[in-house]
C-alpha cells in the first residue's frame, strides 16, 4: 500500500481522474468507536477484499497515467510549429494574391476557362476555399488579374524580341515574333486575354490599360515604318499587321497549322511571315 501511494503521488492530474468517475474517489473512513474502525480495517485487509481494493487502486492509477500522457501529448502537439507556418505567414503578408494568380494560371492551362473555379484554384494553391475571396470578388476578378499579368508578359516578350533591331522593318518583325511566340507558349492564357469576357468590362480599367500597351507598341512600330503617313493610313496598316500576327497566333493555338514544335521554330515562322508585309525595309 505504501509503495503504491508513493508511486501515485508525483502524478499532477488529480482533477483529470476525478472526471473519469466518482467511483474512484478516495475512501472515506467511517467515524465511530475504535472497535468499529478495527472491524472495517480487518475486512479491507482480508484476502478477498484486499484483492478487490488492489484492483481498484490499479485501475485508478492506470487512468491517471493515461490521462497524464494524453494531456502531455496534446500540449506538445499544440506547441509544435506547423510545417507550413512560414508559408502561411507569407500569405498574410501579401503573397497570397500572387500565389493565387500563379495557381490560377496552372489550372487555366490544364483545364481552360470553363474548368477553372475559385475552389479549384484554392486547392491548387494549398489554401482554404475561402482564401481567394480576400482578394477577388468572384471568378472574373481572378481571371482579370491573370489576363493583366498575361498582357504584361506579352509586351515584355515583344519588347525583348524587337530590341536592338537595325531598322523599322526588323523591329516590326521582332514585335510580330514576340506576339506569336507568346501565344504558342501560353495558349489558354492567350485565349482568355483576347476572348470576349473583358471586352466591355469597364470595372477592369487597369486590365484595359495594360492590354493597350502591346497595341501601342505595334502602332508605334508601324508609324516608324511609314514616315510621313497620315493617322488614318497608320491605323489601317496597324490593323492589317495586327490581324496578320493575331490570326497566325490563333491558327497555331487551335492547331490549325503546323508552324513548328519549339520556340525557335515558331520564331522563325513568325519572322518569315512578317517579312512578307511590305511596310518597311528589313536590311
Amino acid at each position: 500500500m505504501g509503495m503504491r501511494a508513493a508511486a501515485a503521488a508525483p502524478v499532477p492530474v488529480k482533477s483529470a481522474w476525478r472526471r473519469v468517475s466518482p467511483f474512484f474517489e478516495p475512501v472515506v473512513w467511517p467515524t465511530g468507536s475504535l472497535a468499529d474502525w478495527l472491524l472495517v480495517s480487518l475486512v479491507i485487509l482480508s484476502s478477498p477484499c484486499r484483492a478487490i481494493w488492489n484492483n481498484l487502486y490499479d485501475v485508478k492509477i492506470g487512468c491517471i497515467l493515461t490521462l497524464s500522457r494524453l494531456e502531455n501529448g496534446m500540449t506538445k502537439k499544440l506547441a509544435k510549429k506547423p510545417a507550413n507556418a512560414s508559408k502561411s505567414a507569407a500569405y498574410h503578408h501579401g503573397d497570397l494574391k500572387r500565389e493565387l494568380v500563379a495557381a490560377g494560371r496552372r489550372v487555366l492551362e490544364e483545364s481552360g476557362v470553363d474548368g477553372l473555379s475559385l475552389r479549384g484554384v484554392a486547392r491548387e494553391a494549398g489554401v482554404s476555399q475561402a482564401a481567394p475571396y480576400h482578394h477577388f470578388a468572384d471568378k472574373d476578378g481572378l481571371l482579370a488579374a491573370i489576363a493583366a499579368e498575361g498582357f504584361a508578359e506579352l509586351s515584355a516578350e515583344m519588347a525583348r524580341r524587337s530590341a536592338g533591331s537595325e531598322n523599322p522593318g526588323a523591329h516590326m518583325g521582332g514585335l510580330g515574333a514576340g506576339y506569336i511566340v507568346f501565344a504558342f507558349q501560353n495558349p489558354e492564357l492567350f485565349r482568355l486575354m483576347h476572348g470576349p469576357r473583358f471586352v466591355a468590362a469597364e470595372k477592369y480599367d487597369d486590365l484595359l490599360v495594360i492590354a493597350a500597351e502591346s497595341f501601342t507598341m505595334l502602332r508605334d512600330g508601324v508609324a516608324a515604318c511609314l514616315d510621313g503617313a497620315s493617322e488614318t493610313e497608320i491605323d489601317a496598316v496597324c490593323t492589317a499587321a495586327w490581324s496578320l500576327v493575331h490570326g497566325a497566333s490563333m491558327l497555331i493555338v487551335d492547331k490549325r497549322i503546323d508552324a513548328g514544335t519549339t520556340v525557335e521554330e515558331i520564331a522563325a515562322f513568325a519572322n518569315d511571315l512578317t517579312s512578307r508585309v511590305p511596310i518597311g525595309p528589313r536590311l
